[in-house]
Formats: C-alpha cells, sequence, structure tokens
C-alpha cells in the first residue's frame, strides 16, 4: 500500500461525525501518530503525490480566511513537501512556552507539525472563540485538512477532559490542555533530525529526477509562461534618476542617501504589505566605504524596515545589483526567506578616485606569471579597444550606436517612459564648489546624463580617451554616474496569501554568469546569453527586449552581432551611453527600466545582461506578469 492510500485509508478511519461526544481516539492516532510518521512521508512519498498534495493546497486558503499575514503566508508556501512540513513544525513551536490555549487565540489552533503541510499527512483545525477560550466551553468548529481531499468544515464537541493524547491540542481553554508546548515535544531535537532527513531526501529527489533539479524552474517557454505558485516575482521595481558623476543633480549626495529614498519608495509601492515580514536586503555596491554595508544597513532602518530584516551588500563589480537580485531570488527558491528586496547603489562622484583598481596590492600578484591575474587591473577603457581591434568594431560605427542610445534615451524621456520607474529625489545642492557654505535643496526628477544633440558627426570630434590611437571616447562609452535601484520580491504564493497579486509586475526566471579574459572583459554578455538561453530553454527569438549594457559601444556592438540578435530590440529606451553606468546599481536600474516596456510592447520575456569588469558575463531571463 502506497503512503497516500495509507494516508486516505487513516483519514476515513479518523474522520469526526458532525457531532460527537468522544472521539475515535485509536482512528485518529494512526494519522497523528508522531514525528516518525511525519518522517516516513518526507523521505518515502514519491514525488507526484508531493505534487497532487500541491494542488489540494490551493484549497486551504478558503479555511484560512480569518488568519494573520504571516499565517496565510506560511499556509501557502510553495517548495518541496519536505521544506514546508519543516516550517510548519516551526511555526508550530514558535511559542514554544505558550499554552496551547493562549496559541488557540490566534484564532485556530494546530494540532502538532504534521497538519500544515502540503499534504504531508491529514491535518485538522480547530476555530474557537475568545469568548469560548475564556468560559471553557467545549463547542467549536473543526476542518478536515486532507492530502487527498479539500478541506471540509464540521461543527463538533471537543471532549472536555482529553489529557495528553494526540487529540490534547483540539482542547484550548480546559483544565486539562494548560501544558506548554515544550513540555510535550521536544522542538530542538525534532527540528534537527526532520530538517537534517528531509535536506537528504530533497539531495535524492534531485539526482534521481532531473526534472525537478530546480524546483523553481523548468526549461522551455512554455513552463517558464506559466504561473506556477513558487515563482519568484517582483512587486515593484523603482529607481532613482541616473545623474552625472561630480556634475548631476546627485554630486552632493551619498549613495546610501539614495538607498533610502528607493528604499523609502519601496514601501510607498507597497503599502498592504508589512515591513517586520521582509526577510533580507542585498544590495550591490562596487565603490562605497567599508562596502556600503553599515551606511547601507542604516538607511534601511532610518527609512522603516524594522531591526528584524537583515541587510547585507554584494559586489560583483558591474553586475552587483543583477547578483543581488538574484541572490534574493536564490534565497527566496531555497526556502531560507519568503520577502525580500534586491538591487543597488553607487556614488561615483564620491568614490570613483582610484578609478576601481585596487591601490593597495601584493606584489606578486602584479608580477604573477598569470597573464589573466595581471590584467584583472587593465583599465576597462583598453579592454574596450581589445575588443574593438580583435572583433574589427570601426570608430564610425561605436559613434553610431553611442548617438543613438541618446536619441532613443531622449525620446523615451520626452514621452514619458521612464516616469513609472523614477523615484524623484529630494537632496542638498552646492552650486558653486568654491562656496560650499552655500547649500540649495533640490528635487531631482530626471535622468541628467542624456544628450538629445549627439550626433555620430558631434561625437567622431570627440579624442580618443584611452591611448592615442584608439577608437573609445568618452562620447561612445557609458557615462560615470550617481544612482540607486531596488526591487522587492517574493515568492507568488506568499503574494496571493498576502493580498498582493494583483502587484505581481513580472517574475525572475533564472540567471547565468561566466567567466572570459579579463582584457576583452566586454564580451561578457556573449557568452552570458547563449548559457542562459540553454539553461532556460528559450529561443532568443522568443525574447522581445534586451537589456545590455553598454559599458563601451565596442563591446555592445560586439555583443549583439556575436549572439545575431535584431538590434532594434537592445535598450529601446537608450542604455549606459545616455542614461549613466552607476556601477553597483545598473543591474537593478536595467530591470526598473526592463519591465514597464515589456508592458508597453506588450512582450512576454526580455534579459538583462551586462559584462563585467576583472573578465566575466552575467545574464538574467525576466518574465513580464
Amino acid at each position: 500500500m502506497s503512503h497516500f492510500d495509507r494516508i486516505a485509508k487513516a483519514e476515513s478511519r479518523a474522520t469526526y461525525p458532525s457531532k460527537m461526544s468522544k472521539p475515535n481516539m485509536s482512528a485518529v492516532a494512526k494519522v497523528f501518530t508522531t514525528v516518525e510518521l511525519l518522517e516516513a512521508i518526507l523521505l518515502e512519498l514519491p514525488m507526484k503525490d508531493i505534487l497532487r498534495a500541491q494542488q489540494v493546497c490551493k484549497h486551504w486558503k478558503q479555511v484560512i480566511a480569518g488568519s494573520n499575514a504571516i499565517q496565510k503566508a506560511l499556509f501557502m508556501r510553495p517548495g518541496t513537501a519536505a521544506e514546508a512540513a519543516i516550517d510548519a513544525f516551526r511555526f508550530t513551536c514558535i511559542k514554544a512556552d505558550s499554552t496551547v490555549s493562549e496559541i488557540a487565540i490566534n484564532p485556530w489552533v494546530c494540532d502538532d507539525e504534521e497538519i500544515l503541510k502540503d499534504g504531508n499527512g491529514t491535518g485538522y483545525m480547530c476555530f474557537f472563540s475568545r469568548r469560548a477560550v475564556d468560559s471553557h466551553t467545549s463547542h467549536g468548529g473543526l476542518a478536515l485538512m486532507s492530502l487527498t481531499q479539500p478541506p471540509i468544515k464540521r461543527e463538533m464537541t471537543v471532549l472536555y477532559e482529553c489529557g495528553d493524547g494526540p487529540l490534547f491540542h483540539f482542547c484550548p481553554g480546559t483544565h486539562a490542555c494548560r501544558r506548554k508546548m515544550s513540555e510535550v515535544y521536544n522542538v530542538s531535537q525534532i527540528l534537527k533530525r526532520v530538517h537534517f532527513k528531509a535536506r537528504r531526501h530533497a539531495r535524492k529527489v534531485n539526482n534521481d529526477d532531473p526534472e525537478f533539479v530546480d524546483s523553481s524552474i523548468k526549461k522551455g517557454t512554455k513552463n517558464i509562461l506559466q504561473k506556477q505558485p513558487n515563482d519568484i516575482v517582483f512587486l515593484s521595481a523603482l529607481r532613482t534618476p541616473v545623474t552625472r558623476a561630480k556634475k548631476g543633480g546627485f554630486k552632493d549626495a551619498h549613495d546610501h542617501e539614495l538607498l533610502a529614498n528607493v528604499l523609502k519608495a519601496t514601501l510607498a509601492a507597497n503599502p498592504n504589505l508589512d515591513p517586520k515580514l521582509i526577510n533580507d536586503v542585498h544590495i550591490g555596491t562596487v565603490l562605497s566605504e567599508l562596502g556600503g554595508s553599515k551606511a547601507g544597513r542604516m538607511a534601511a532602518c532610518h527609512v522603516g524596515y524594522p531591526e528584524t530584516t537583515a541587510f547585507q551588500t554584494v559586489n560583483r563589480a558591474c553586475s552587483s545589483g543583477l547578483s543581488a537580485i538574484t541572490g534574493v531570488a536564490h534565497a527566496i527558491a531555497t526556502g531560507m526567506i519568503d520577502i525580500g528586496v534586491g538591487g543597488g547603489m553607487e556614488s561615483m562622484t564620491k568614490n570613483y578616485g582610484s578609478r576601481a583598481i585596487p591601490t593597495q596590492l601584493w606584489e606578486q600578484l602584479r608580477e604573477s606569471p598569470s597573464k589573466d591575474a595581471r590584467e584583472c587591473i587593465m583599465s576597462m577603457g583598453l579592454t574596450a579597444e581589445n575588443v574593438a581591434e580583435r572583433y574589427g568594431v570601426s570608430r564610425t560605427e561605436q559613434d553610431e550606436f553611442a548617438a543613438k542610445s541618446h536619441q532613443k534615451a531622449a525620446k523615451a524621456q520626452k514621452d514619458g517612459l521612464f516616469d513609472k520607474e523614477i523615484v524623484p529625489v529630494t537632496t542638498r545642492w552646492h552650486p558653486n564648489p568654491e562656496q560650499p557654505e552655500v547649500e540649495e535643496e533640490i528635487t531631482v526628477t530626471k535622468d541628467d546624463g542624456i544628450r538629445p544633440t549627439s550626433t555620430p558627426e558631434s561625437l567622431a570630434k570627440m579624442k580618443p580617451a584611452f591611448k592615442p590611437d584608439g577608437t573609445a571616447t568618452a562620447g561612445n562609452s557609458s557615462q560615470v554616474s550617481d544612482g540607486a535601484a531596488a526591487a522587492l520580491m517574493m515568492r507568488r504564493s506568499t503574494a496571493t496569501a498576502l493580498g498582493l497579486e494583483k502587484n505581481i509586475i513580472g517574475k525572475w526566471a533564472g540567471t547565468q554568469v561566466v567567466g572570459c579574459r579579463p582584457d576583452e572583459m566586454g564580451i561578457g554578455p556573449a557568452l552570458a546569453i547563449p548559457k542562459l538561453l540553454d539553461y532556460t530553454g528559450v529561443q532568443k527569438q522568443e525574447v522581445g527586449i534586451w537589456e545590455i549594457n553598454e559599458a563601451f559601444a565596442s563591446q555592445a556592438i560586439h555583443c549583439v552581432r556575436e549572439l545575431g540578435i535584431d538590434a532594434d530590440k537592445v535598450n529601446p529606451k537608450g542604455g549606459a551611453i545616455a542614461l549613466g553606468h552607476p556601477l553597483g546599481a545598473t543591474g537593478a536600474r536595467q530591470l526598473a527600466t526592463l519591465l514597464p516596456e515589456l508592458e508597453r510592447q506588450g512582450q512576454e520575456m526580455g534579459v538583462v545582461s551586462m559584462c563585467i569588469g576583472t573578465g566575466m558575463g552575467m545574464a538574467s531571463l525576466i518574465v513580464r506578469e
């Protein structure tokens, strides 16, 4: 007999009649034995039954409509059956030193660890009013939570004196149930044992069934476009304006000041989300003092994120913002967190003094026998020259590409296409560097590096910036800039349980990263994007928009050519040559730019990609809701 059949049979024996004075204790005990049954199911229940159980879970929302947001999120949690069972038991024991009757006032009470699961056993929930608890009455509502059928709400009379058997949680308010949870179960040992065995089970499933190697992503466009409970979704993706370093609107602002504004805007864009439910914030930054971790954490707390929300910074050079978003996605997908914010910040005005090249370096690295090691600190401009020379990208082509980037950005700005993604920022401004005591307050509402009058002819007059006979200039390279961006992310089922499903604007569908030669780092997207498409099973012609960072015109042109993609689909609102490249924030900025454009054009999928200093490339697949 399969576990599924065994559970169904036990359920049939344990089902309550509409009115009864004494439950069938022995029958119910076959379902609610001890943790051993839970472990057996976790370790041996076939994957098809787990998936079948998850379908049953769709009905649970009806039963828990009266519970609060945290409880809803828990009940609707997707992922493997093992992970959800662990979470269920952990929640049961949150108030390990509370009496059962105190927990019952929630206003529901669970029996024990076996019931709050995507069907890892039968579960029952009792509903009791506060009045019933206070008066020690024994009447309440009962809902049958089942692996094999949707929940069934029943009336019941609870046995007044039930002792310490499997049903003792069903008797809140009675004197016989005044024992503490920690007195009934050895919480820490059970969690430790179940967690270990569940992870071992997950590894076994992944090895045996390639289809479930990544439980959050299945290959192929058809699968990726389907809405699944375990999708990693975006509820908002916002950015500050991007301004010119040392000259633009944020020349006197701090990077963490910009971050504070975009984190605050993230909360404002999601007013029905309790900030206490946000588990973690990941922020990309390349140049920030002390890695930005202290000031960034301060900024989050300053604008309303509670002390329970963790914070970290991420540095993978130009991809730091996208790396932060990917880190949040992975944390959600593995069950480490339920809700997170990913983004980036950078003030190149304040922190670009060494031009992103280390000033303190072990001499053996400078003299390393590894050419790749030595060339990790090569000027990015020289790597752009290498790409132009090795892959045949002319100066004329670079200037034409750069002019077009400015023209596209200027038109998008004029047409208000950036309005949905930009958060206006009020900050201080010193109009005259020679009079630092003179300070004004300004509100920056738009990107200020766009040059609508740029033409190939005007750009052709600019001198090479990196070597005398070179082709890369300040005009056909990305701008040194200041800015910040952030995206709110969670599991789709969490958004549904919290009543936020209508706020979903897109989903993350995978990221890939590759390494390449440091002296031609700009080719990174041409290597990362094919790996992403292979990983997701998506064909390049199915991608509607390509957001490929324009670090330099030479590398962007080469990547578009090498990939064989339609140039008209690349950076339709302009790229970093026109908008700017605040290193740590760029990946998150690209996401904020992409999602509204997918909606405007009616495209289903887009790719965010960039080259990465020291020789890498990263790419992520993004799906419009």
